[in-house]
């Protein structure tokens, strides 16, 4: 019955549960206790692929106790981890990572080096998930010290291309590539079709990211034949949109388009809702790079309304943002006004969410790790009190006193210790705190300085486009009119241009004190006008926009940023904007 409900319940859930009830009335009948336990397993792992974690977690921990009354230590592990696996879904990732490590604690006992390296990469994880990147790198690495040591290729390269995604995430780029390049030579070695074209497809985020688009479109379709062939639709699916962007990138939307229609019938067919909410924002942002604004704001709005039915807010946010740019370019600007409040109303909340979540998985991380301490130091203690009991047994009333001596002392150590442990955590929580209050300053500083220089950039074309309308009154007035409105919209271009660039620049330097200090060391030549182009890169901020702030066309920006990257002798494959990051 267990092997038959383990066979279908991926594609029969229910009678995948019926046999599983049948197998557990059996085994009870029977007095077969560990039977009865995998049964419990088998219904917890059903429950979970139903998404009901909870009741999942309640049934896992029924198993659990059984097996380590029964003393299966291996069971018990593989228990712990479906725990972990339940937790981590929920979210609760702190839970997640206490039952990961109490997993790992098990197959150390069993010198199961290979559940230790699994366990560990777990753990790692799960640090980054809730951000701890340095954490989750050591862990990772501490995981591949041990598996690089078994036949356990698959999962060896799986554990590269993970450290891989984390620097991804720290753009650190050489280092992504390295690994993902590792995990990429591992896969052809053991002739892993679904990892190779995985890895294939994480290399070319990684040159779409560094700007540098032909390696990146190189990669996509390297993916993208494999996973046709083997008829992965799913990963096909991505493997189309990400080269539809990148021919978007290239400034060949219509290509792009193709290729984007291709992944969403794909998506279509399959279901996927997520997916469908996505490429219906980028084939927005497709028309609206071709000028075709009604079909933009169409299939923008269309992403959105997915987006509602799925609560995916993240996409909502991206919807608000560019129905704005619609809007705007639309030369409609109450629209694009109410779009653009909405955008900051919702990533406000995000924020705010995003803020609160972090500091209670981090608080959360940290009782863990104190009560693990603790539980740690009291089986030390125990285990030193019953080493000392059966040493001095012969002892009879010097015996006790010594007992009782050594209680009361070590009760006292105890005491003394949790006190200055408190103390330490006190002040270490302040410490952190601090650094965070810091880091959120700094990270709020920035997003209101790219804020205010979009506002700017979007005040200057509104009036542009008030200057337009001035200059189509000179037809209906006489050549004195005529010479009081040139005079208007040049005092106007000027004071506009002046108090928007010394504001931008009042406010950059607050934020980035050194930046100007640092670019004039290594480049004395460069001009005020480059150096201004520089703190707008900075901010990496879009051709358009700083066309906008600088009374530019979009085409000089490009020549100039072109230019620019000359003269700091810039490698056409490297990002101009991640080397002036650097400053």
């Amino acid at each position: 019955m267990l092997e038959l409900s383990g066979e279908i319940f991926t594609e029969q859930p229910d009678i995948a549960m019926r046999y599983a009830d049948t197998a557990m009335i059996l085994a009870g009948e029977h007095d077969e206790k560990s039977l009865y336990a995998s049964a419990l397993m088998r219904k917890a792992i059903i429950y979970t692929k139903l998404n009901n974690f909870r009741i999942s977690i309640d049934i896992l921990r029924q198993a659990l106790a059984m097996y380590e009354k029964l003393g299966e230590r291996d069971k018990a592990a593989t228990a712990l981890k479906r725990l972990a696996i339940n937790y981590r879904n929920i979210p609760d990732y702190d839970s997640a990572m206490y039952f990961y490590r109490r997993a790992s604690e098990i197959y150390e006992e069993l010198n199961d080096s290979s559940g230790v390296a699994e366990s560990l990469s777990n753990i790692g994880y799960m640090y980054r998930k809730v951000g701890d990147f340095d954490s989750s790198l050591e862990f990772y690495l501490k995981a591949y010290d041990l598996f690089s040591g078994t036949d356990n290729k698959e999962k060896e390269a799986l554990l590269l291309s993970r450290i891989g995604s984390v620097y991804t995430q720290i753009k650190d780029y050489n280092n992504a590539i390295t690994y993902y390049l590792l995990s990429l030579d591992l896969r052809k070695e053991i002739g892993d079709e679904h990892g190779i074209a995985a890895s294939l497809n994480n290399i070319g985020n990684v040159y779409m990211y560094q700007d540098s688009l032909n390696p990146a479109l190189e990669y996509y379709f390297k993916a993208l034949e494999i996973n046709s062939r083997t008829g992965n639709e799913k990963y096909m699916s991505f493997n189309l949109h990400n080269i539809a962007i990148i021919y978007d990138m290239k400034g060949m939307p219509e290509k792009g388009m193709e290729y984007l229609d291709r992944s969403i019938s794909i998506k279509q067919k399959r279901k996927d809702t997520h997916g469908l909410a996505s490429s219906y924002n980028s084939k927005g942002l497709m028309y609206l790079n071709m000028g075709e604004h009604q079909n933009a704001i169409h299939w923008l709005m269309q992403s959105m309304e997915l987006g509602r039915k799925i609560s995916y807010r993240e996409n909502i946010l991206r919807n608000y943002e560019n129905l704005e740019q619609v809007y705007l370019s639309m030369g409609n600007y109450k629209d694009a006004y109410n779009y653009l409040k909405k955008y900051e109303q919702l990533k406000d909340s995000l924020l705010n969410e995003e803020k609160l979540k972090t500091i209670a998985e981090y608080q959360a991380k940290l009782e863990t790790a104190l009560k693990e301490k603790e539980n740690q130091e009291l089986k030390n203690s125990l285990s030193q009190v019953q080493k000392k009991e059966e040493s001095h047994r012969r002892f009879q009333l010097l015996l006790l006193v010594i007992i009782i001596a050594l209680i009361i002392v070590g009760f006292l150590l105890v005491l003394n210790l949790r006190l200055r442990r408190r103390t330490l955590l006190k002040d270490k929580t302040i410490a952190e705190k601090s650094a965070e209050q810091y880091k959120t300053q700094l990270e709020f500083r920035n997003r209101e300085l790219t804020a205010k220089a979009l506002n700017l950039a979007r005040n200057n074309e509104m009036i542009n486009a008030v200057i337009g309308h001035v200059r189509d009154l000179e037809k209906h007035t006489d050549e004195k009119g005529k010479a009081k409105l040139l005079e208007l919209i040049i005092n106007l271009k000027k004071n506009t241009q002046q108090n928007a660039w010394k504001e931008f620049q009042t406010r950059f330097e607050n934020v980035h004190s050194r930046f100007y200090e640092n670019l004039r060391r290594k480049y004395p030549g460069l001009t005020p006008n480059e150096l201004r182009l520089c703190a707008f890169l900075r901010l990496n901020m879009t051709s358009k926009d700083i066309a906008a702030l600088t009374y530019l066309s979009v085409r000089s920006v490009e020549t100039a940023r072109s230019r620019l990257r000359k003269k700091l002798d810039i490698p056409s494959d490297s990002s101009l904007v991640n080397h002036l990051a650097s400053f």
